[in-house]
Protein backbone atom coordinates (compact mmCIF):
# COMPACT_ATOMS: atom_id res chain seq x y z
CA UNK A 1 0.00 0.00 0.00
CA UNK A 2 2.87 2.38 0.81
CA UNK A 3 4.17 1.79 -2.73
CA UNK A 4 0.87 2.93 -4.26
CA UNK A 5 0.71 5.99 -2.01
CA UNK A 6 4.26 6.94 -3.02
CA UNK A 7 3.27 6.73 -6.69
CA UNK A 8 0.19 8.89 -6.02
CA UNK A 9 2.32 11.37 -4.06
CA UNK A 10 4.80 11.76 -6.91
CA UNK A 11 1.91 12.23 -9.33
CA UNK A 12 0.63 15.08 -7.15
CA UNK A 13 4.12 16.63 -6.93
CA UNK A 14 4.31 16.76 -10.74
CA UNK A 15 1.40 19.22 -10.75
CA UNK A 16 3.61 21.76 -8.98
CA UNK A 17 5.29 22.22 -12.37
CA UNK A 18 1.99 23.67 -13.63
CA UNK A 19 2.09 26.14 -10.73
CA UNK A 20 5.58 27.29 -11.71
CA UNK A 21 4.44 27.76 -15.30
CA UNK A 22 1.55 29.85 -14.01
CA UNK A 23 3.93 32.01 -11.99
CA UNK A 24 6.33 32.52 -14.88
CA UNK A 25 3.85 33.52 -17.53
CA UNK A 26 0.54 31.61 -17.74
CA UNK A 27 -1.26 34.30 -15.77
CA UNK A 28 -1.51 36.19 -19.02
CA UNK A 29 0.99 38.90 -18.12
CA UNK A 30 4.61 38.45 -17.18
CA UNK A 31 5.55 39.56 -13.69
CA UNK A 32 8.96 37.88 -13.74
CA UNK A 33 11.55 39.08 -16.21
CA UNK A 34 13.99 37.03 -18.24
CA UNK A 35 16.23 35.16 -17.57
CA UNK A 36 14.46 34.30 -14.30
CA UNK A 37 11.17 33.60 -16.05
CA UNK A 38 12.88 31.07 -18.35
CA UNK A 39 14.63 29.44 -15.38
CA UNK A 40 11.33 29.05 -13.52
CA UNK A 41 9.64 27.68 -16.65
CA UNK A 42 12.38 25.09 -17.12
CA UNK A 43 12.16 24.15 -13.43
CA UNK A 44 8.42 23.66 -13.90
CA UNK A 45 8.98 21.36 -16.88
CA UNK A 46 11.51 19.34 -14.88
CA UNK A 47 9.14 18.98 -11.92
CA UNK A 48 6.35 17.90 -14.27
CA UNK A 49 8.42 15.22 -16.01
CA UNK A 50 10.92 13.91 -13.44
CA UNK A 51 8.44 12.14 -11.10
CA UNK A 52 6.97 10.21 -14.03
CA UNK A 53 10.39 9.08 -15.19
CA UNK A 54 11.19 7.78 -11.69
CA UNK A 55 7.82 6.18 -10.87
CA UNK A 56 8.13 3.04 -13.07
CA UNK A 57 11.53 2.33 -11.47
CA UNK A 58 10.17 2.25 -7.90
CA UNK A 59 9.15 -0.91 -6.05
CA UNK A 60 5.68 -2.08 -7.11
CA UNK A 61 3.89 -5.15 -8.50
CA UNK A 62 5.27 -5.95 -11.96
CA UNK A 63 4.21 -7.92 -14.99
CA UNK A 64 5.95 -11.26 -15.35
CA UNK A 65 6.34 -14.13 -17.80
CA UNK A 66 5.09 -14.01 -21.37
CA UNK A 67 2.84 -11.04 -20.58
CA UNK A 68 5.87 -9.02 -19.56
CA UNK A 69 7.62 -9.96 -22.81
CA UNK A 70 4.67 -8.68 -24.85
CA UNK A 71 4.30 -5.43 -22.90
CA UNK A 72 8.08 -4.88 -23.06
CA UNK A 73 7.92 -5.01 -26.86
CA UNK A 74 4.88 -2.71 -26.95
CA UNK A 75 6.60 -0.29 -24.55
CA UNK A 76 9.74 -0.17 -26.68
CA UNK A 77 7.65 0.53 -29.79
CA UNK A 78 5.77 3.34 -28.04
CA UNK A 79 9.04 4.91 -26.88
CA UNK A 80 10.31 4.93 -30.46
CA UNK A 81 7.05 6.52 -31.66
CA UNK A 82 7.25 9.14 -28.89
CA UNK A 83 10.84 9.97 -29.80
CA UNK A 84 9.97 10.32 -33.50
CA UNK A 85 7.04 12.65 -32.74
CA UNK A 86 9.22 14.82 -30.49
CA UNK A 87 12.09 14.94 -33.00
CA UNK A 88 9.61 15.83 -35.76
CA UNK A 89 8.00 18.66 -33.76
CA UNK A 90 11.15 20.25 -32.31
CA UNK A 91 12.48 22.02 -35.45
CA UNK A 92 9.06 23.63 -36.00
CA UNK A 93 8.44 24.92 -32.46
CA UNK A 94 11.89 26.30 -31.58
CA UNK A 95 12.05 29.00 -34.33
CA UNK A 96 8.79 30.46 -32.99
CA UNK A 97 10.25 30.89 -29.50
CA UNK A 98 12.29 34.05 -29.16
CA UNK A 99 14.71 35.10 -26.42
CA UNK A 100 16.35 31.74 -25.98
CA UNK A 101 13.47 29.34 -26.40
CA UNK A 102 10.62 31.16 -24.66
CA UNK A 103 7.46 29.23 -25.56
CA UNK A 104 5.37 31.56 -23.39
CA UNK A 105 6.02 34.42 -25.82
CA UNK A 106 6.18 32.92 -29.34
CA UNK A 107 6.91 35.14 -32.32
CA UNK A 108 4.46 33.36 -34.61
CA UNK A 109 1.83 30.60 -34.57
CA UNK A 110 3.22 27.24 -35.68
CA UNK A 111 0.79 25.52 -38.08
CA UNK A 112 3.16 23.45 -40.22
CA UNK A 113 4.84 20.05 -39.85
CA UNK A 114 3.11 17.89 -37.22
CA UNK A 115 1.20 20.99 -36.07
CA UNK A 116 -1.01 20.79 -39.14
CA UNK A 117 -2.33 17.48 -37.78
CA UNK A 118 -2.33 18.09 -34.02
CA UNK A 119 -2.00 21.25 -31.92
CA UNK A 120 0.28 19.76 -29.27
CA UNK A 121 2.46 17.01 -30.79
CA UNK A 122 5.13 17.45 -28.10
CA UNK A 123 2.59 16.68 -25.37
CA UNK A 124 1.22 13.72 -27.32
CA UNK A 125 4.79 12.43 -27.55
CA UNK A 126 5.26 12.86 -23.79
CA UNK A 127 2.11 10.88 -22.94
CA UNK A 128 2.95 8.08 -25.38
CA UNK A 129 6.53 8.06 -24.04
CA UNK A 130 5.44 7.64 -20.42
CA UNK A 131 3.07 4.78 -21.24
CA UNK A 132 5.85 3.13 -23.22
CA UNK A 133 8.33 3.63 -20.36
CA UNK A 134 5.90 2.16 -17.81
CA UNK A 135 5.18 -0.83 -20.06
CA UNK A 136 8.89 -1.34 -20.62
CA UNK A 137 9.44 -1.52 -16.85
CA UNK A 138 6.25 -3.53 -16.27
CA UNK A 139 5.23 -1.30 -13.33
CA UNK A 140 1.52 -1.80 -12.68
CA UNK A 141 1.06 1.07 -10.22
CA UNK A 142 2.69 3.46 -12.69
CA UNK A 143 0.40 2.24 -15.45
CA UNK A 144 -2.59 2.78 -13.19
CA UNK A 145 -1.47 6.41 -12.78
CA UNK A 146 -1.22 7.06 -16.54
CA UNK A 147 -4.60 8.88 -16.82
CA UNK A 148 -3.27 11.46 -14.34
CA UNK A 149 -0.27 12.03 -16.61
CA UNK A 150 -2.66 12.58 -19.53
CA UNK A 151 -4.68 15.10 -17.49
CA UNK A 152 -1.48 16.89 -16.47
CA UNK A 153 -0.52 17.64 -20.05
CA UNK A 154 -4.10 18.27 -21.14
CA UNK A 155 -4.34 21.00 -18.50
CA UNK A 156 -0.93 22.34 -19.51
CA UNK A 157 -2.19 22.58 -23.11
CA UNK A 158 -5.33 24.37 -21.92
CA UNK A 159 -3.28 26.98 -20.05
CA UNK A 160 -0.96 27.45 -23.01
CA UNK A 161 -3.87 28.03 -25.37
CA UNK A 162 -6.08 30.18 -23.15
CA UNK A 163 -3.33 32.28 -21.54
CA UNK A 164 -0.76 32.60 -24.32
CA UNK A 165 -1.83 31.59 -27.83
CA UNK A 166 -5.40 32.88 -28.02
CA UNK A 167 -4.66 36.28 -26.41
CA UNK A 168 -1.66 36.81 -28.71
CA UNK A 169 -2.90 35.44 -32.04
CA UNK A 170 -6.65 35.98 -31.65
CA UNK A 171 -8.86 34.93 -34.55
CA UNK A 172 -6.01 33.16 -36.35
CA UNK A 173 -5.54 30.79 -33.42
CA UNK A 174 -9.28 30.27 -32.99
CA UNK A 175 -9.56 29.14 -36.63
CA UNK A 176 -6.55 26.88 -36.12
CA UNK A 177 -8.17 25.42 -33.00
CA UNK A 178 -11.43 24.70 -34.85
CA UNK A 179 -9.62 22.87 -37.66
CA UNK A 180 -6.91 20.95 -35.79
CA UNK A 181 -7.50 18.65 -32.80
CA UNK A 182 -5.46 19.02 -29.61
CA UNK A 183 -4.25 15.41 -29.93
CA UNK A 184 -4.48 12.70 -32.56
CA UNK A 185 -7.88 11.80 -31.17
CA UNK A 186 -10.95 13.87 -30.33
CA UNK A 187 -13.40 13.67 -27.45
CA UNK A 188 -14.98 10.40 -28.53
CA UNK A 189 -11.50 9.03 -29.13
CA UNK A 190 -10.55 9.98 -25.59
CA UNK A 191 -13.49 8.00 -24.23
CA UNK A 192 -12.53 5.01 -26.40
CA UNK A 193 -8.97 5.20 -25.07
CA UNK A 194 -10.28 5.27 -21.52
CA UNK A 195 -12.39 2.19 -22.23
CA UNK A 196 -9.23 0.53 -23.57
CA UNK A 197 -7.53 1.53 -20.31
CA UNK A 198 -10.30 -0.20 -18.35
CA UNK A 199 -9.90 -3.34 -20.44
CA UNK A 200 -6.13 -3.27 -20.00
CA UNK A 201 -6.37 -2.86 -16.23
CA UNK A 202 -8.98 -5.60 -16.02
CA UNK A 203 -7.00 -8.10 -18.10
CA UNK A 204 -3.47 -7.24 -17.00
CA UNK A 205 -3.93 -6.24 -13.36
CA UNK A 206 -6.27 -9.16 -12.68
CA UNK A 207 -3.64 -11.94 -12.49
CA UNK A 208 -1.35 -9.78 -10.35
CA UNK A 209 -3.76 -8.24 -7.85
CA UNK A 210 -6.39 -10.97 -7.61
CA UNK A 211 -4.63 -14.30 -7.53
CA UNK A 212 -6.89 -15.25 -4.61
CA UNK A 213 -9.98 -15.14 -6.82
CA UNK A 214 -11.59 -12.04 -5.27
CA UNK A 215 -12.80 -10.48 -8.53
CA UNK A 216 -15.81 -8.52 -7.24
CA UNK A 217 -13.83 -5.31 -6.44
CA UNK A 218 -12.31 -5.39 -9.91
CA UNK A 219 -15.77 -5.74 -11.49
CA UNK A 220 -16.99 -2.82 -9.38
CA UNK A 221 -14.10 -0.59 -10.49
CA UNK A 222 -14.61 -1.54 -14.14
CA UNK A 223 -18.33 -0.79 -13.81
CA UNK A 224 -17.51 2.51 -12.10
CA UNK A 225 -15.30 3.72 -14.96
CA UNK A 226 -17.46 2.33 -17.78
CA UNK A 227 -20.64 3.91 -16.38
CA UNK A 228 -18.84 7.27 -16.10
CA UNK A 229 -17.67 7.02 -19.71
CA UNK A 230 -21.11 6.06 -21.03
CA UNK A 231 -22.65 8.92 -19.06
CA UNK A 232 -20.22 11.27 -20.77
CA UNK A 233 -20.79 9.68 -24.19
CA UNK A 234 -24.58 10.12 -24.09
CA UNK A 235 -24.28 13.60 -22.63
CA UNK A 236 -22.01 14.60 -25.53
CA UNK A 237 -24.64 13.26 -27.93
CA UNK A 238 -27.30 15.27 -26.05
CA UNK A 239 -25.50 18.61 -26.43
CA UNK A 240 -25.24 18.47 -30.24
CA UNK A 241 -28.86 19.07 -31.33
CA UNK A 242 -27.96 21.83 -33.81
CA UNK A 243 -25.41 19.61 -35.56
CA UNK A 244 -27.80 16.63 -35.47
CA UNK A 245 -30.65 18.76 -36.85
CA UNK A 246 -28.70 19.20 -40.09
CA UNK A 247 -28.83 15.41 -40.51
CA UNK A 248 -32.29 14.37 -39.29
CA UNK A 249 -34.28 17.61 -39.00
CA UNK A 250 -36.43 18.66 -36.04
CA UNK A 251 -36.35 15.15 -34.54
CA UNK A 252 -32.88 16.05 -33.27
CA UNK A 253 -34.21 18.04 -30.33
CA UNK A 254 -36.40 15.39 -28.63
CA UNK A 255 -33.75 12.77 -29.43
CA UNK A 256 -31.12 14.92 -27.70
CA UNK A 257 -33.40 15.16 -24.66
CA UNK A 258 -33.60 11.36 -24.51
CA UNK A 259 -29.82 11.13 -24.80
CA UNK A 260 -29.54 13.40 -21.77
CA UNK A 261 -31.92 11.20 -19.79
CA UNK A 262 -29.82 8.14 -20.65
CA UNK A 263 -26.73 10.04 -19.53
CA UNK A 264 -28.42 10.76 -16.21
CA UNK A 265 -29.25 7.06 -15.78
CA UNK A 266 -25.61 6.08 -16.26
CA UNK A 267 -24.55 8.79 -13.81
CA UNK A 268 -26.97 7.32 -11.26
CA UNK A 269 -25.49 3.86 -11.88
CA UNK A 270 -22.04 5.35 -11.31
CA UNK A 271 -23.15 6.70 -7.94
CA UNK A 272 -24.28 3.17 -7.07
CA UNK A 273 -20.77 1.89 -7.77
CA UNK A 274 -19.44 4.39 -5.20
CA UNK A 275 -21.53 2.62 -2.57
CA UNK A 276 -20.62 -0.85 -3.83
CA UNK A 277 -16.89 -0.13 -3.70
CA UNK A 278 -17.29 1.23 -0.17
CA UNK A 279 -18.88 -2.11 0.80
CA UNK A 280 -16.48 -4.30 -1.21
CA UNK A 281 -13.08 -2.52 -1.42
CA UNK A 282 -9.94 -3.79 -3.08
CA UNK A 283 -8.03 -6.14 -0.79
CA UNK A 284 -4.65 -4.88 0.29
CA UNK A 285 -5.37 -1.20 -0.45
CA UNK A 286 -5.98 1.43 2.19
CA UNK A 287 -9.67 1.74 3.00
CA UNK A 288 -9.83 5.10 4.79
CA UNK A 289 -7.95 8.39 4.85
CA UNK A 290 -5.12 8.68 7.40
CA UNK A 291 -7.02 11.31 9.38
CA UNK A 292 -10.12 11.16 11.61
CA UNK A 293 -13.47 10.89 9.85
CA UNK A 294 -14.78 14.30 11.09
CA UNK A 295 -12.06 15.96 9.02
CA UNK A 296 -13.32 14.15 5.90
CA UNK A 297 -16.83 15.43 6.68
CA UNK A 298 -15.51 18.97 7.15
CA UNK A 299 -13.67 18.84 3.81
CA UNK A 300 -16.82 17.49 2.14
CA UNK A 301 -18.81 20.42 3.54
CA UNK A 302 -16.20 22.98 2.46
CA UNK A 303 -16.31 21.61 -1.09
CA UNK A 304 -19.99 20.72 -1.22
CA UNK A 305 -21.56 23.99 -0.03
CA UNK A 306 -20.04 26.33 -2.66
CA UNK A 307 -20.24 23.75 -5.44
CA UNK A 308 -23.85 23.01 -4.51
CA UNK A 309 -24.70 26.69 -4.75
CA UNK A 310 -22.97 26.97 -8.13
CA UNK A 311 -24.76 23.89 -9.49
CA UNK A 312 -28.26 24.79 -8.31
CA UNK A 313 -27.84 28.41 -9.35
CA UNK A 314 -26.79 27.15 -12.78
CA UNK A 315 -29.85 24.87 -13.00
CA UNK A 316 -32.12 27.76 -12.02
CA UNK A 317 -30.57 30.18 -14.53
CA UNK A 318 -30.54 27.61 -17.36
CA UNK A 319 -34.19 26.71 -16.84
CA UNK A 320 -35.54 23.85 -18.93
CA UNK A 321 -32.30 23.77 -20.95
CA UNK A 322 -30.63 22.09 -17.96
CA UNK A 323 -32.41 18.83 -18.83
CA UNK A 324 -34.18 19.40 -22.15
CA UNK A 325 -32.40 21.08 -25.09
CA UNK A 326 -34.74 23.54 -26.80
CA UNK A 327 -34.12 25.31 -30.06
CA UNK A 328 -35.68 28.58 -28.89
CA UNK A 329 -33.85 28.67 -25.54
CA UNK A 330 -31.87 31.79 -24.63
CA UNK A 331 -28.63 31.56 -22.68
CA UNK A 332 -26.13 33.83 -20.86
CA UNK A 333 -28.29 34.71 -17.86
CA UNK A 334 -27.42 34.91 -14.18
CA UNK A 335 -24.32 32.96 -13.21
CA UNK A 336 -23.64 32.26 -16.90
CA UNK A 337 -22.51 35.87 -17.26
CA UNK A 338 -19.47 34.97 -15.14
CA UNK A 339 -18.55 31.43 -16.27
CA UNK A 340 -19.70 29.41 -19.27
CA UNK A 341 -20.14 26.03 -17.56
CA UNK A 342 -21.18 26.53 -13.93
CA UNK A 343 -23.31 23.38 -13.92
CA UNK A 344 -20.39 21.17 -14.94
CA UNK A 345 -18.12 22.94 -12.46
CA UNK A 346 -20.52 22.42 -9.58
CA UNK A 347 -21.47 18.88 -10.54
CA UNK A 348 -17.87 17.71 -10.86
CA UNK A 349 -17.07 18.70 -7.28
CA UNK A 350 -19.71 16.34 -5.89
CA UNK A 351 -17.73 13.23 -6.83
CA UNK A 352 -15.02 14.46 -4.44
CA UNK A 353 -17.71 15.14 -1.81
CA UNK A 354 -19.07 11.60 -2.08
CA UNK A 355 -15.56 10.13 -1.85
CA UNK A 356 -14.84 12.18 1.28
CA UNK A 357 -18.14 11.25 2.94
CA UNK A 358 -17.39 7.58 2.24
CA UNK A 359 -13.88 8.25 3.60
CA UNK A 360 -12.27 6.40 0.68
CA UNK A 361 -8.98 7.58 -0.87
CA UNK A 362 -9.33 4.96 -3.62
CA UNK A 363 -12.71 6.40 -4.65
CA UNK A 364 -11.15 9.87 -4.62
CA UNK A 365 -8.49 8.69 -7.08
CA UNK A 366 -11.06 6.85 -9.24
CA UNK A 367 -13.14 10.02 -9.41
CA UNK A 368 -10.43 11.59 -11.55
CA UNK A 369 -12.08 9.75 -14.47
CA UNK A 370 -14.82 12.37 -14.38
CA UNK A 371 -12.42 15.25 -15.14
CA UNK A 372 -11.80 14.46 -18.85
CA UNK A 373 -15.42 13.34 -19.21
CA UNK A 374 -16.79 16.69 -18.01
CA UNK A 375 -14.17 18.60 -19.98
CA UNK A 376 -15.08 16.90 -23.25
CA UNK A 377 -18.78 17.40 -22.52
CA UNK A 378 -18.16 21.15 -22.27
CA UNK A 379 -16.05 21.26 -25.44
CA UNK A 380 -18.70 19.53 -27.54
CA UNK A 381 -21.48 21.63 -26.04
CA UNK A 382 -19.68 24.83 -26.98
CA UNK A 383 -19.21 23.69 -30.57
CA UNK A 384 -22.97 23.19 -30.88
CA UNK A 385 -23.76 26.46 -29.13
CA UNK A 386 -21.67 28.27 -31.74
CA UNK A 387 -23.91 26.70 -34.40
CA UNK A 388 -27.02 27.75 -32.49
CA UNK A 389 -26.08 31.30 -31.51
CA UNK A 390 -23.35 32.21 -34.01
CA UNK A 391 -21.09 35.21 -33.46
CA UNK A 392 -22.82 36.25 -30.25
CA UNK A 393 -21.70 33.05 -28.57
CA UNK A 394 -18.18 33.36 -30.01
CA UNK A 395 -17.94 36.85 -28.48
CA UNK A 396 -19.36 35.48 -25.23
CA UNK A 397 -16.62 32.81 -25.18
CA UNK A 398 -13.95 35.48 -25.57
CA UNK A 399 -15.14 37.50 -22.60
CA UNK A 400 -16.35 34.76 -20.24
CA UNK A 401 -14.17 32.07 -18.67
CA UNK A 402 -15.04 28.44 -19.20
CA UNK A 403 -14.70 27.48 -15.52
CA UNK A 404 -12.97 30.47 -13.92
CA UNK A 405 -14.39 34.02 -14.15
CA UNK A 406 -12.37 36.48 -16.16
CA UNK A 407 -11.48 39.92 -14.89
CA UNK A 408 -14.37 42.22 -14.18
CA UNK A 409 -13.13 44.78 -16.68
CA UNK A 410 -14.13 42.31 -19.40
CA UNK A 411 -17.82 42.72 -18.51
CA UNK A 412 -18.10 46.06 -20.24
CA UNK A 413 -16.74 44.55 -23.43
CA UNK A 414 -19.11 41.60 -23.00
CA UNK A 415 -22.08 43.93 -22.80
CA UNK A 416 -20.98 45.74 -25.97
CA UNK A 417 -20.57 42.43 -27.80
CA UNK A 418 -24.04 41.18 -26.92
CA UNK A 419 -22.90 38.47 -24.50
CA UNK A 420 -25.28 39.57 -21.71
Amino acid sequence: MDQLLLQAGLAVVSWLGILLGWLSGYRGQRRIRQPFSGIITNMGVFIMIAPWVVMPLLAQPRLTGSLQTVTFAIGALLLVIAALITIWATPFIFPAAKKGGDELDPEFLVITGPYQWVRHPQYVGAVIGFIGWALLQGGLYSLLMSPIFFLLFRFEAYLEESRVLEPKFGEKFRRFKEQVPAAFFGGIGTIILMLAYVVFVSLVAFPVFFRNGEVLPLVIIAGFIISALFSGYFYIKSVRPAALEKQIGSRAWPLSARYRQVSGIFMGINMLFYILYFLYPLPGLVRVFPWDYPLSVLLAILIGVPSGYIMFRAIYDAGEEAMTPKKEHRMYRGIYTRIRHPMALGELQFVWVISLLLNSPVLLILSVVWVPVFYQMCIYEEKDLVLRYGDSYVKYMRTTGRFIPKKRDNLAEKSQNGGL
